[in-house]
């Protein structure tokens, strides 16, 4: 009996939890949006208008072709989307912390929730951002077949890995101030360092291991394959992506997250 009634007990805490992270989220909205006037509409332009820059940068100015043949450019587009939304995340999570010393040196609020508003906020706009691009695709004749159900799969595996480096790099931001810098350029690195723009399939097999490291490959090799209709990587690869995003997710918070936090109230 005990199991149930510590289950119960803990129930109104998990509800205030949920409501304080909508009520967090809500108002990052409309933080990033205050003074707007186009308002809600660059939620969707920003992104969109990004990936139509970069796409026609690499596919018209540099000539950059693929496998996919035509679906280069798709495949292109698609995974820039889950680029952009993993990047804008890390970006606006990094000042959560810093920016809110008064709610930080509050022993009952949940610190970890002040990086991870940022990257709800940025999750919901990329879900109504891929439902535009599946849209566009559609319309151009792509066919978008069963595999599309495996889009929210790696969806989820993209939310835990930015979620975890969200909660890493705000939590050492506070104790140094150096990730300000830092930051934006490593995600810079690990643009080009990830098939985003050159296909997974490109790196020679005796260091496919080493790129299978990289749970944003996969991730994003995952988003061509679910859009596009490819051969999925089901089975083993998406087993692998899903347990790598856990293990990241658990490393950044029991051993970056939780180890920083003891120190967010002096030095803020």
């Amino acid at each position: 009996m005990a199991a149930p009634v510590a289950s119960e007990a803990m129930m109104p805490r998990v509800r205030r939890y949920a409501a304080l992270a909508r009520y967090l989220t809500r108002m990052e909205f409309e933080r990033r949006f205050a003074g707007s006037i186009g308002g809600g509409l660059w939620l969707f332009a920003s992104p969109l208008l990004m990936i139509l820059v970069i796409w026609s940068a690499l596919y018209f100015g540099l000539g950059m072709r693929g496998p996919q043949g035509g679906d280069y450019g798709a495949g292109l587009a698609v995974a820039l989307a889950g680029w952009l939304v993993f990047a804008e995340a890390i970006n606006a999570a990094l000042p959560s912390i810093v920016a809110s010393p008064h709610l930080v040196k509050k022993v009952v609020f949940p610190v970890a929730l002040l990086p991870l508003a940022p990257v709800m906020a940025a999750f919901l706009v990329h879900g109504l951002v891929m439902a535009v691009i599946c849209l566009v695709l559609l319309v151009q004749g792509h066919g978008i077949g069963v595999s599309i159900l495996w889009l929210p799969f790696w969806m989820l595996c993209l939310l835990l890995v930015a979620s975890a480096a969200a909660l890493a790099v705000a939590g050492a931001n506070v104790v140094l101030r150096d990730m300000s810098a830092l930051v934006p350029n490593a995600i810079a690195l690990l643009f080009w360092i990830t098939p985003i723009i050159w296909p997974l399939g490109n790196v020679p097999q005796r260091w496919q291991w080493l790129a299978r490291l990289n749970p944003l490959g996969i991730i994003l090799d995952g988003y061509r394959n679910a859009v596009l209709g490819s051969t999925a990587p089901l089975g083993s690869m998406a087993a692998w992506a899903f347990l790598l995003a856990l293990i990241v997710f658990g490393l950044a918070v029991l051993f970056a997250f939780e180890r920083l936090r003891q120190w967010f109230a002096n030095v803020l």
